[in-house]
C-alpha cells in the first residue's frame, strides 16, 4: 500500500526541472501515466502535463491552441529548440564576417566546436542536431589510422554517395539511455495508404495435391510444416507414427494439441514445380496446408514484400510463386445448430435458402395472389379491430373467483432463481416489463419467491412460466367429480364451425 501511495505522490508532483528536457519529461509522463493506469487522453491529464512544463515553454504553449498530450509535446520540443538557440549573446561584426566566411568557403578546421550550439540528440554542446554525427554517420570526422591515412566510419563509392552493400547489425547487451525512441505520430508513411491492407495479408496460393486443388499458406512463423486432418482422410493419404510425438500449442499456451501422426505429402504447382515434405497431421480450419519455416529453410525461401512474391530454389532453379485469394465458401447448418447459435449469441446473420420459380409468368401469378390474399386479410382484420387488440389490464371478475387454500401452520416457500443464460435473462426482463405496463401484474413485497421458467413455444417464441411446485406441496388439493367426456361432445351437434387456435395469453384471464 506504501509503494502504491508513493508512486501516486510522484505522479501529483511531476513537473519539469530546470536541467530537463521537455522529451524526457513526456516519457517521464507516459511511463507514469502507464503505470497508473491513466488514461492519456483525459482532458484533466492534458491540463497537468502542459502545466508541469517549465513557465515560460508553458507561455508560448497556450498561443498554438493544441488540445492533446501527442501535439503538446512535439510543439514544446520545438519552442524549446527555439529558445536554446536565442539563449546566447549576439556574436560580434568581426565574428559575424569571420563565420561568413566560413560558411561560403564551405571548409572547416579540424576540431572546431561552437559551445552555444546544443544537440537535443547527444545531449552535448558543440554542434546541432541536423550536424549530429549518430544521426547523420556520414558527417561523422575523420580519423587518422597508424600509418597516418585518413579513414572514416563508412565506405564510399567515387562519386561520393555510400555503397549499397548492407550494414551488418550486430547484438544489444544495454540500453542506449542517449536514444530518443518516443514515437510521434506524423501525417505522411513511407507506405502508400492503399497499401495498409496488403501488410496484414497472408501469403496464400493452391496446389494440387493427388487429384484435389487445395487452399495453402506460406507462414514463416510456423515451426511446423502441417497439413488437414479432413484432408487426409478426404485424399485417404497414408501416414505414419510420429517418432517424437510432441503437444504443438498455438497463440494461446493453455490450448494444445497431441502431435502424433506424419504424412508425406506430395503436391504440384501446375506442371513446372512438383515437389514433396513432411508435414505434421493436425486439425486444421483456415487453410489445408500450410508450408513452416521447414520447407522454406530447405528451400532457401526469399520473400518480396511489395510485389507479395516469394522465390524457392529446387535443384539449383529458381521459382517464383505469387499469392493467390482463398476461395470462400459457404457452410450450411441444421435448424438444431442455429437454434444453438441464437442462444449462445445475440447478434447472428440468418440466410435462408429456397427454390426460385425461374418461369417470369409463374412468378408473376404468384405475386398477384398473394397480393390479393393480403387484400382480403386486412379487410377481414380491419372489420373486427375489436379482436385483435391487445388486453390491457387485469379481466374482469367472475361470479367464481380463484383461491388458493393453504394448509395450516405450513411455511411459506422462499426460493432462489435459476440459473439463466444472457439471452434468457432479457427475454425474461422484456416480459416482465411488458406485463407490467399492461397492468397484468404489479410489483409485490410479499416473503413468498418461486424461480421462472422458459418455456418455448411452437411458433419460435418463449412462454414464461413460474415454478410452482414447492407451493403445490403446501396446498389443499381441490377434489370434485370432473363433466363427462361424453356429455360435452353431444353439445357440440349444431357446431359448424371449429378452431384450433390457442389463446394467446390464456394463463393471464384468471385473476389470483
Amino acid at each position: 500500500m506504501g509503494y502504491e501511495e508513493e508512486r501516486w505522490k510522484r505522479w501529483y508532483v511531476l513537473r519539469q526541472r530546470c536541467d530537463q528536457t521537455v522529451q524526457d519529461y513526456t516519457t517521464n509522463s507516459r511511463r507514469q501515466a502507464l503505470a497508473l493506469g491513466i488514461s492519456l487522453y483525459d482532458p484533466q491529464v492534458f491540463r497537468k502535463y502542459t502545466t508541469g512544463l517549465q513557465e515560460r515553454i508553458n507561455d508560448e504553449l497556450r498561443l498554438f491552441g493544441v488540445h492533446d498530450i501527442a501535439s503538446a509535446s512535439q510543439t514544446a520540443v520545438a519552442i524549446e529548440r527555439k529558445n536554446k538557440l536565442s539563449r546566447g549573446e549576439k556574436p560580434s561584426r568581426e565574428s559575424t564576417e569571420g563565420l561568413k566566411k566560413f560558411k561560403k568557403n564551405g571548409s572547416k578546421k579540424k576540431g572546431f566546436s561552437d559551445p552555444d550550439l546544443y544537440c537535443d540528440h547527444c545531449k552535448v554542446t558543440g554542434h546541432v542536431k541536423d550536424r549530429c554525427w549518430k544521426l547523420h554517420p556520414e558527417m561523422r570526422s575523420k580519423k587518422k589510422d597508424h600509418r597516418g591515412k585518413h579513414t572514416t566510419t563508412t565506405t564510399t563509392t567515387s562519386a561520393g554517395s555510400t555503397s549499397d552493400a548492407p550494414t551488418l547489425i550486430g547484438r544489444i547487451d544495454q540500453a542506449d539511455t542517449s536514444l530518443s525512441l518516443m514515437a510521434m505520430p506524423k501525417e505522411t508513411s513511407l507506405c502508400p495508404s492503399n497499401s495498409t491492407d496488403k501488410r496484414e495479408e497472408l501469403f496464400t496460393f493452391r496446389v494440387q495435391v493427388k487429384n484435389e486443388v487445395i487452399d495453402a499458406i506460406i507462414d514463416p512463423g510456423s515451426q511446423k510444416n502441417l497439413i488437414s486432418e479432413n484432408l487426409v482422410q478426404r485424399l485417404g493419404l497414408s501416414t505414419t507414427p510420429h517418432p517424437h510425438p510432441y503437444p504443438l500449442g498455438w497463440i494461446n499456451s493453455n490450448i494444445e494439441m497431441k502431435i502424433d501422426r506424419q504424412c508425406k505429402v506430395k503436391f504440384a504447382v501446375t506442371s513446372v514445380y512438383i515437389d514433396e515434405m513432411m508435414c505434421e497431421v493436425v486439425s486444421l480450419n483456415i487453410c489445408n496446408l500450410i508450408f513452416g519455416s521447414p520447407y522454406l529453410w530447405d528451400r532457401d525461401a526469399t520473400f518480396f514484400c511489395r510485389p507479395q512474391q516469394y522465390q524457392f530454389i529446387k535443384d539449383g532453379q529458381k521459382f517464383l510463386f505469387t499469392t493467390e485469394p482463398l476461395s470462400t465458401t459457404v457452410d450450411l447448418v441444421t435448424a438444431c445448430q442455429v437454434k444453438r447459435m441464437i442462444n449462445a449469441c445475440q447478434k447472428f446473420d440468418l440466410l435462408v435458402i429456397r427454390p426460385v420459380i425461374a418461369k417470369e409468368a409463374n412468378s408473376k401469378i404468384l405475386s398477384l395472389a398473394c397480393k390479393k390474399n393480403t387484400n382480403d386479410v386486412a379487410k377481414l382484420i380491419g372489420k373486427h379491430q375489436d379482436l385483435f387488440q391487445e388486453v390491457r389490464g387485469l379481466p374482469p371478475k367472475r361470479v367464481v373467483e380463484h383461491e388458493i387454500q393453504l394448509i395450516s401452520d405450513a411455511p411459506l416457500p422462499n426460493l432462489c432463481m435459476y440459473r439463466n443464460s444472457v439471452v434468457e435473462n432479457e427475454e425474461i426482463k422484456r416480459q416482465v416489463t411488458e406485463l407490467l405496463e399492461s397492468g397484468s401484474i404489479k410489483p409485490s413485497s410479499s416473503p413468498c419467491d418461486y424461480p421462472n421458467v422458459l418455456v418455448p413455444k411452437k411458433d419460435g417464441g418463449w412462454r414464461m412460466c413460474i415454478d410452482y411446485r414447492a407451493l403445490n406441496k403446501i396446498t389443499i388439493k381441490n377434489r370434485y367429480p370432473l363433466p363427462r367426456i361424453d356429455d360435452l361432445l353431444d353439445q357440440l351437434k349444431h357446431a359448424r364451425y371449429f378452431t384450433k387456435l390457442d389463446l394467446n395469453s390464456s394463463y393471464h384471464q384468471v385473476q389470483i
